[in-house]
């Protein structure tokens, strides 16, 4: 079952346990309030500690450390990679042809609509969500029916916003971040600070930079490139997470670069 942080205790945890669930998937995107506040979660890290606390207590088996955690990932991500499955996003596999439509829709940064309870939207550079709560909801439809409904201050887009969602999603898939788009919508100073931003990421080998053709840009290339702004524009044209030690750090990546 599905479940975000802050909207079960341990006494719902028994009582769903009890209705024959077994399993449990949290919906945490990060932890650090900065990246959670920027996916738009109702949630903070307090509340990710508590439930990941709630899960321990009731669960008949003690919570992986985040060691095991990582040499679970690698050994699945080896596996799968040797079974010919393609790693196309950070918590998917697929062969080749058969990626999630509906997850590249969201990490491609597309517009989608939502529908129900606490479901969300993007459109025309909008991000919206519905009431969470049934009683809230039914007061929302009902003013949505009335046609008095409009977007918050909060839903309009900031600049700055806009290029970290872009960032955050694109750091999700294998193909990164396409810098000739970023470029075109956020301008050529801030590719160039991205570039210099996740050099030691890039000498690190968390962060690879790839060519128009795809190539992988060796690190001392990359490194001598930073100190010509047209030259990395021409030959620096995606940035991504490597894979899997890129990803496994992926929220700390994004949140070192973007955090004010």
């Amino acid at each position: 079952m599905e479940m975000d942080p802050g909207t079960f205790d341990v006494v719902k945890m028994k009582e769903l346990m009890g209705l024959g669930v077994n399993r449990v998937s949290l919906g945490v995107q990060a932890f650090q309030d900065e990246l959670l506040k920027a996916c738009g979660t109702a949630h903070g890290v307090e509340e990710v500690h508590e439930a990941i606390g709630v899960v321990g207590t009731c669960g008949e088996f003690p919570l992986p450390s985040e060691t095991q955690f990582a040499e679970f990932y690698k050994t699945a991500s080896r596996m799968l990679s040797d079974a010919r499955y393609n790693h196309y996003e950070i918590s998917s596999y697929c062969k080749d042809n058969f990626e999630s439509k509906r997850n590249l829709t969201y990490w491609d940064n597309k517009p989608f609509y939502g529908f129900g309870l606490g479901s969300a939207s993007f459109l025309g550079g909008f991000r919206f969500s519905r009431p969470k709560k049934m009683k809230v909801y039914a007061g929302y439809v009902q003013n949505l029916e009335d046609g008095v409904v409009g977007l918050s201050d909060d839903s309009f887009p900031d600049p700055k916003d806009m290029a970290m969602d872009a960032v955050m999603l694109s750091f999700r898939t294998a193909k990164g971040l396409d810098l000739k788009s970023f470029r075109k919508t956020f301008g050529s100073s801030l590719v160039h600070s991205l570039g210099k931003a996740y050099r030691p990421f890039v000498e690190s080998g968390h962060v690879v930079c790839l060519d128009r053709h795809r190539r992988v840009i060796t690190t001392d290339r990359f490194c001598a490139l930073l100190s010509d702004e047209e030259e990395i524009e021409e030959t620096v044209a995606f940035i991504r997470l490597s894979d899997p030690d890129g990803f496994l750090l992926s929220n700390e990546l994004i949140f070192q670069v973007i955090a004010p």
